[in-house]
């Protein structure tokens, strides 16, 4: 019997484009153009790319997470040819931001699943972001953050998914053995198979049946996991 449910948060409790560009970034452009930057539309979006994908082909290796304000200091000096302010790369985080949320969409009944769920067990987050605000911000404009007794982040622990590190940390927080939690994710590796490796039960949100997992351990949707813990 578990005491506490760890939930991923992106593509678990929120649908999401996990693109660096196709949410459309004109504003961002336009923000960067302001500074002094000649770059096209599209080279724009190109040169963001291959930044941030630098960035993330080390955290991949390393398991270390980067930050978004270390991309935006990053790519301003690749496109302005010098050091960009603090003000300047605030400005250009906080409009990326605002345009890569676009592609976030919250998912219907998932207030009064968490709100249920809440009233039998305890519950945390575990995400991989790149950003400290976000995921609180979205779980309170959801109405859900207060369902929640602790968020553990990557971007604040400085270890991502499957790291033992960030999954130690959350039942740390929660003050719950491994062998009481279950984590509910969308990813194989780092929520299914991290869990796993940490000495946790994992359920993975897989409708296509696209990975190796026992059949008690795959969801078709979040929507399932009241009627699983009930067997």
């Amino acid at each position: 019997m578990a005491d506490a449910l760890l939930f991923d948060f992106f593509g678990t409790l929120v649908s999401y484009s996990p693109s660096w560009t196709e949410q459309g970034f004109h504003k961002t452009h336009a923000v960067v153009r302001s500074y002094g930057c000649a770059l096209e539309y599209q080279q724009f979006l190109d040169e963001w790319s291959r930044v941030i994908s630098r960035f993330a082909e080390e955290a991949a290796i390393t398991d270390r997470e980067y930050s978004l304000n270390e991309v935006s200091e990053a790519f301003l000096r690749a496109v302005l040819s010098r050091n960009a302010s603090a003000a300047e790369v605030d400005e250009v985080l906080a409009s990326y931001m605002a345009e890569w949320n676009t592609g976030v969409t919250n998912l219907d009944g998932i207030p009064s699943l968490l709100q249920s769920l809440a009233e039998r067990y305890r519950l945390a987050i575990i995400s991989n972001t790149n950003e400290p605000r976000l995921v609180p911000h979205l779980l309170e404009a959801m109405g859900v953050l207060s369902c929640f007794q602790s968020l553990t982040l990557s971007i604040e622990l400085g270890w991502r998914k499957p790291n033992p590190a960030i999954f130690t940390a959350a039942l740390d927080s929660i003050g719950v053995d491994a062998s009481r939690a279950i984590v509910v994710g969308d990813s194989y590796l780092a929520d299914y198979l991290g869990a796993k490796r940490s000495g946790i039960r994992g359920l993975l949100i897989d409708p296509d049946r696209l990975h190796p997992i026992p059949p008690k351990d795959r969801l078709s949707s979040v929507f399932e996991i009241a009627a699983l813990l009930e067997k």
